[in-house]
């Protein structure tokens, strides 16, 4: 057991001495800062490079792998792959000695695997935003060292197209699509938001099954992966039966719903006028109104003529005395005044005809 602590001391330490995880908290960041200005900013960012085969092409995938869904779709990884690393010009044959030919160890440089550990990274705090799972990044990577394939045989296009790879060897990227469904990953639900990963160093972890391999642990991943694929399948065919109920019960509901709109729409029609009926009304609307007109003419005429007899009789007898109620206040004194103007004249006029006695 000492020995073996002193074996996992040294090998912490020699972990250490290499300074990958500084590496692989330094890619991170630097691409969270890019994904930034392109999505908050709106800014134009250039990535510079010595040669802008490494540290270039790095900053730019895992860019692309914080901003873009598609890339955490199986295919959308593989084309990233194609674009950012085949076409762009990495040489895999220097960097992962290829079997083309024999190179020193001055070319050399895990630039690829520093990519492939930070997406592991993300995949490991975005785990159900991922399609595919790390067997699929351990298997690219093995191929990037030693293939029967000629995908990574090249330190160019030029170079392919010198060696005539692509008539010459089989695409690793027809074998990965030959056995996709091992590399679904059975907690995938698409997000299309942009990753945030956290870089603090407690948050950078070992990635066990690339540094830390044991036949016997990889044999009880698939074990549980294949548990989580059965609880998943049954939580989908769950899910489908609880939509299915759900179906039917705003089915039902919206039957009642109708079957109630009918019940009030027959009681309407009960209460509803027919047009027979409002024809009626209408005619006795207007019956009613042409009477009330009626009635205020008539009292207005019957009015006016008593006003007319009373002032004939004040003039046919201008001695009497007309008493006038409140309602004619408004409309006699005119005929009051000329009345008694009248009886005045007729007594001046009498007592000027009455003869003086001797």
């Amino acid at each position: 057991s000492c020995r073996r602590s002193s074996d996992l001391a040294h090998w912490i330490t020699g972990l250490s001495n290499t300074k990958w995880y500084s590496y692989v908290m330094t890619a991170l960041q630097s691409a969270l800062m890019i994904a930034r200005f392109l999505q908050t900013d709106s800014s134009s960012v250039l990535i510079p490079g010595a040669t802008g085969l490494d540290t270039t092409l790095l900053l730019s995938s895992l860019t692309q792998m914080i901003l873009d869904p598609y890339t955490r779709r199986i295919e959308g990884f593989l084309e990233l792959i194609i674009r950012e690393w085949i076409f762009g010009g990495y040489p895999f044959r220097t960097r992962t000695m290829g079997l083309l030919e024999s190179t020193k160890d001055k070319g050399r440089a895990p630039t690829f695997l520093l990519f492939l550990d930070c997406v592991w990274q993300l995949m490991r705090q975005y785990a159900r935003s991922f399609e595919y799972k790390d067997t699929l990044l351990l298997l690219i990577h093995e191929h990037t060292h030693a293939s029967e394939y000629g995908t990574f045989l090249a330190n160019s296009m030029r170079e392919r197209n010198k060696y005539n790879l692509n008539r010459k060897t089989y695409s690793l990227w027809a074998y990965i699509h030959s056995i996709r469904d091992k590399f679904v990953n059975p907690m995938f639900e698409e997000n299309f938001a942009s990753l945030w990963p956290s870089v603090y160093p407690i948050n950078i972890l070992c990635w066990s099954r690339m540094f830390l391999r044991n036949p016997l642990l990889d044999d009880e991943t698939l074990h549980l992966e294949v548990k989580i694929k059965e609880l998943y399948e049954k939580r989908d065919g769950l899910r489908e039966k609880a939509k299915r109920l759900e179906d039917i019960f705003l089915g039902l509901k919206f039957e009642e719903e109708m079957a109630k709109r009918r019940e009030g729409k027959g009681e309407s029609e009960d209460t509803t006028p027919t047009p027979e009926t409002q024809t009626t009304t209408k005619i006795t609307k207007e019956a009613m109104k042409s009477q009330t007109e009626g009635t205020t003419i008539s009292q207005t005429t019957t009015t006016k003529e008593a006003t007319e007899k009373q002032a004939e009789e004040l003039v046919a007898d201008p001695q009497t005395q007309t008493t006038t109620t409140p309602e004619d206040t408004t409309e006699s004194p005119t005929k009051i005044t000329k009345s008694e103007t009248e009886e005045t004249t007729t007594t001046t006029t009498t007592d000027e005809k009455e003869p003086t006695e001797p």
